[in-house]
């Protein structure tokens, strides 16, 4: 009989599964804290960008944080995994390790219910310094650690908003100044008859 035959059959799965539930509590216990990987916020993203974004959006494997490839949490080393959850993480980029130096891993954790506080409260940073918030890029679903990765129209639009006092400055002063030249030149047609 193959091992799988023998899984395959009631009794033996039933085992199977309570031997499953018996030793999971040690297994958690024994590896250390897990790593949480948080659906609700790539669910959120996606849907408010209207495309589908992964995991890699705060963590450096597009898997997630369950795993054994490299950035998941089954191929650290025991002191890899104490920093889990601190703003040094080896699973996450560098927005998701931004997000926790910033808010907490409290603060993220307690936004999983509702992911758009999250982008509200990252409204007043700027990790890529393109002049888009963390928390906008999170809504239009752009990498808030990539500069290159917002939309131009975004951009100018941000900036326009950051700038609107120099730009109406600059409307002003520009049709004062073709005002001014419109009447001088008014003045000299007049003058020259």
């Amino acid at each position: 009989m193959q091992f799988h035959d023998c899984l395959g059959s009631r009794s033996n799965g039933r085992f199977v599964m309570q031997l499953a539930l018996l030793v999971a509590p040690f297994a958690e216990a024994t590896v250390g804290q897990a790593a949480h990987a948080f659906p609700p916020f790539e669910r959120w993203i996606s849907q408010k960008a209207g495309f589908q974004t992964d995991c890699a959006y705060c963590h450096v494997n597009p898997a997630g944080p369950s795993g054994h490839g490299v950035g998941q949490e089954g191929r650290l080393d025991e002191r890899q995994k104490q920093h889990l959850h601190s703003a040094d993480s080896p699973i996450l980029n560098s927005f998701g390790q931004h997000l926790l130096k910033t808010l907490s891993y409290d603060k993220v954790v307690s936004s999983v219910s509702d992911p758009g506080s999250l982008a509200v409260q990252m409204k007043g940073y700027d990790l890529d310094g393109d002049g888009v918030s963390d928390g906008e890029e999170m809504e239009h679903g752009t990498l808030a650690y990539d500069p290159l990765s917002a939309p131009p129209a975004l951009v100018w639009m941000e900036r326009l908003k950051q700038n609107w006092s120099f730009v109406v400055t600059l409307a002003v002063s520009s049709l004062a100044g073709a005002a001014g030249l419109f009447f001088l030149a008014m003045e000299r047609k007049d003058a020259a008859k």
